[in-house]
């Protein structure tokens, strides 16, 4: 699995090079209370059921509230397919700080 670190992923999202999806595996009252402004919310749980086309973007970085389920996320999408996801390392609690 690839992961970065909260830093280098808003490096990464400021250079706008690719089209990008930032994955935000969250409940969606973890999202209300606050995320990172380009965000899609899919709850982990829905992640195998929703509708995204994945293949869309050249890089899916998956956003959580600390890595755990970012990290499961990143697996989920390996196996259906999507070998492009990257898991942010600390999740909101390291990027919420850098904001």
């Amino acid at each position: 699995m690839k992961s970065i670190s909260a830093a280098d992923f808003l490096s990464e999202l400021a250079k706008e090079r690719q089209k990008v999806l930032v994955l935000d595996v969250r409940t969606p009252q973890e999202f209300f209370v606050g995320h990172h402004s380009d965000a899609l919310n899919v709850p982990l749980a829905e992640l195998g059921s929703s509708d995204v086309a994945f293949d869309d973007y050249d890089v899916i970085y998956s956003v959580c509230r600390s890595g755990g389920r970012s990290a499961a996320a990143c697996s989920l999408l390996s196996e259906m397919g999507h070998d492009h996801a990257v898991n942010v390392d600390g999740g909101m609690l390291a990027i919420g700080p850098l904001l």
